[in-house]
């Protein structure tokens, strides 16, 4: 599982990139966490094995 969220990380990524971007109004490279998980939601179109298995989104993006 953990290698389809990579692929499809990757595959969406400037999307992700562009909508974190967005939200940075201080320009301090940073985001909060659940604006995070919330763009990641909505960018990623997950599969439904990928939505049964969230909590596992969840400890990729942390060890990412």
């Amino acid at each position: 599982m953990q290698n389809q969220w990579k692929l499809n990380m990757k595959n969406h990524l400037s999307d992700i990139m562009r909508d974190c971007s967005g939200m940075d109004e201080k320009k301090t490279s940073q985001v909060d966490p659940r604006e995070f998980m919330r763009v990641l939601e909505t960018r990623l179109r997950s599969t439904e094995p990928q939505k049964m298995y969230k909590e596992q989104l969840v400890d990729y993006v942390l060890g990412f």
